[in-house]
């Protein structure tokens, strides 16, 4: 059961969230085509950081391709020994 019909997970919610705890992904379907994923929160919460992570780091390669010439980049090492040298 990787993937079910909407009808099936609305009148089987709790088989739904069963499945998904176990850390898998559960396809919702409608007319047969997949329109929605259920997954743990745990999983969603990863993604999201991951998520967040990669448009991070694209922020960060545009704003280094549109630095004046001249001026150096601080990089993502930089920033983080930075921080490790200022935790408690």
């Amino acid at each position: 059961m990787d993937a079910l019909p909407f009808e099936q997970v609305q009148t089987s919610f709790q088989q739904a969230i069963d499945f998904v705890e176990t850390g898998k992904a559960l396809t919702i379907t409608q007319d047969g085509q997949p329109t929605a994923m259920l997954f743990s929160f745990n999983k969603g919460s990863e993604l999201l950081r991951l998520r967040h992570a990669a448009r991070l780091d694209g922020y960060l390669a545009a704003r280094l391709k549109n630095l004046p010439q001249g001026v150096s980049a601080l990089l993502m090492d930089d920033i983080n020994k930075s921080v490790a040298e200022f935790r408690p």
